[in-house]
């Protein structure tokens, strides 16, 4: 057990689930860019139709 109270295969799965949150931040900040270089700013509903869209894809893929 280290000083935070973890063992090895808990501080792994922490890790883990660190990894995710941040991949998920980064994918999102991705979609995010790519949204602004397609949809102006002031259409909020398609980018938001778009942002969906994108995010369906990426849960679709990750399920087969």
């Amino acid at each position: 057990m280290n000083s935070a109270g973890l063992t090895g295969t808990d501080k792994g799965l922490y890790d883990l689930g660190t990894y995710f949150a941040q991949l998920v931040r980064w994918l999102h900040a991705s979609l995010s860019k790519k949204t602004d270089g397609y949809i102006s700013r002031h259409d909020t509903t398609i980018r938001a139709i778009f942002l969906l869209n994108n995010v369906n894809y990426l849960l679709k893929r990750l399920e087969k």
